[in-house]
């Protein structure tokens, strides 16, 4: 068994420093490739955690948008989702509780992983994404439920009969204000936990400046959208094989290697210039460093 968890966390072959730029479409690829079993690995401990918490919020949207379970229940992953939604009340909700509360802290340690992958620098994939969830549990619990209320806020406002307001049909804008701010929250999120395991600055200043990168880094957010949507869409026939084992990690994986090229110009090229003009380096060194302090008053 021991050997098994090594095989998922090993090091591997390093990247040379002096190794010549290639295309990101063709990096995007060679780094899934090598690392596509760490991948697989930390997605199915992932998995694992969020998967009460995911039952109830995918079920609870698929009611607010009037699909019932009758309409799902050839799929094998709803078929889970229902199964732990008929537990004893008591067991379901403490699941789903303990679910939610670690959803946040899981998604930065699996972001921290994935975001060393964009880079190609090391990481031990099981034993860095449980201390950086550790050591980002606070942002991340915030994060996460933020996340969680957001989906399902926008969920009930989205799939709102606006026919049945009668004369106050002008509260069907609602609606809209709901799909708007679903789809910027959306792209935000790709920023929202990057920074989380990247730079030591408090939650309301990644919050702003999640927001300003849905305009800086528009054409890459709108690349990250369409692969994403097209991987879930593609997961739908073999759902629960397909989120088992990879789809969750391979949609943060998109938005974190498009995201990188943003976060890396607009927030770590400065500071790192800074440093070397202050002399207090003599060369750039790793493009990332977890030390970076970073706030609205830098």
């Amino acid at each position: 068994m021991a050997g098994f968890f090594r095989e998922f966390s090993r090091s591997g072959k390093g990247v040379s420093k002096d190794a010549p730029d290639k295309k990101r479409f063709i990096l995007f690829f060679e780094i899934l490739w090598r690392k596509l079993w760490q991948i697989i690995g930390i997605n199915i401990l992932y998995f694992i955690i969020i998967l009460p918490v995911l039952s109830y919020v995918v079920v609870f949207v698929l009611q607010s948008v009037g699909i019932t379970s009758a309409d799902v229940a050839d799929n094998t992953l709803f078929v889970v989702f229902g199964y732990i939604l008929s537990l004893p009340a008591g067991l379901m909700w403490t699941l789903i509780a303990v679910s939610a509360i670690l959803y946040g802290p899981a998604t930065c340690g699996l972001t921290y992983i994935l975001r060393n992958f964009t880079r190609q620098e090391h990481a031990w994939t099981f034993s860095d994404f449980f201390d950086r969830a550790k050591q980002n549990f606070k942002q991340g619990l915030i994060a996460g439920i933020i996340d969680l209320v957001l989906i399902m806020s926008c969920a009930m406002y989205i799939a709102m009969d606006t026919s049945s307001l009668g004369g106050m049909w002008y509260l069907g804008i609602f609606k809209y204000v709901a799909l708007t701010i679903a789809v910027i929250y959306f792209i935000m999120r790709f920023y929202i936990y990057l920074m989380i395991v990247t730079f030591d600055m408090d939650f309301k200043a990644i919050f702003k400046n999640a927001l300003l990168f849905v305009v800086l880094g528009f054409f890459r957010n709108l690349c990250s959208v369409f692969f994403i949507v097209l991987t879930l869409a593609t997961s739908v026939n073999y759902a629960l094989v397909f989120f088992a084992l990879i789809t969750p990690a391979f949609c943060q994986y998109i938005a974190v290697f498009n995201s990188y090229p943003t976060v890396d110009r607009y927030m770590l090229q400065p500071i790192h210039k800074q440093r070397i003009e202050n002399g207090e380096e003599e060369d750039l060194g790793p493009v990332f460093s977890d030390e970076v302090k970073y706030g609205d008053d830098e």
